[in-house]
């Protein structure tokens, strides 16, 4: 699992008329050389797994392993 961070969420505001969070933008670090990277998370109650360009690692973002700031 790969730390991650919400560095934008548009939808924080209007959370009180959604059952399901939408797209947020999250920073994490690149599993190989620890590099500070950002994504947009499309759909931030599921896991979301890709090959980050960085290093060409897989990372793995999971609602459970984040934190807001």
């Amino acid at each position: 699992m790969t730390k991650w961070r919400i560095i934008n969420d548009p939808s924080a505001i209007y959370e009180a008329l959604m059952t399901h969070k939408g797209a947020m933008d999250v920073k994490y670090k690149c599993p190989k050389c620890d590099k500070d990277r950002a994504v947009t998370w499309l759909f931030p109650d599921g896991v979301m797994e890709f090959t980050d360009k960085c290093c060409n690692m897989t990372v793995r973002l999971d609602p459970e392993e984040g934190e807001e700031e």
